[in-house]
């Protein structure tokens, strides 16, 4: 009865011990630019690989994001407020992430985690 621990050794193929190896955290970051308008734009296409992102508002304006194909100023998930960011959480969404800007044009520098 009760929890146990359990002590796990990870190897490659040719059985070596693999070190630092954890299989619930990402392995790869990919770092874009997108532009940011009154126009919505797709943030992150949809990506089941996703672990999560970040992304960072670089506009003296609000960002409307949306995980949807289209974001606007009355259907949005979240605020990124100007000159910040929002980090997602771990294994979350998976899908399309789409923002639009309240006014004027800029970038959303965003990362997502796989």
């Amino acid at each position: 009865p009760g929890a146990h621990a359990l002590d796990v050794a990870v190897v490659d193929a040719a059985g070596a011990h693999v070190t630092g190896f954890d299989p619930s955290k990402p392995a790869t970051a990919v770092l874009t630019s997108v532009a940011t308008s009154t126009t919505s734009a797709v943030l992150l296409a949809a990506n089941a690989a996703r672990h999560g992102f970040y992304v960072h508002n670089s506009s003296a304006k609000n960002l409307y994001v949306a995980y949807a194909t289209t974001a606007s100023a009355v259907a949005f998930t979240f605020i990124v407020p100007a000159k910040s960011g929002y980090e997602a959480p771990l294994k979350g969404y998976t899908g399309t992430v789409s923002a639009v800007l309240e006014s004027g044009t800029s970038t959303a520098e965003v990362t997502e985690l796989t």
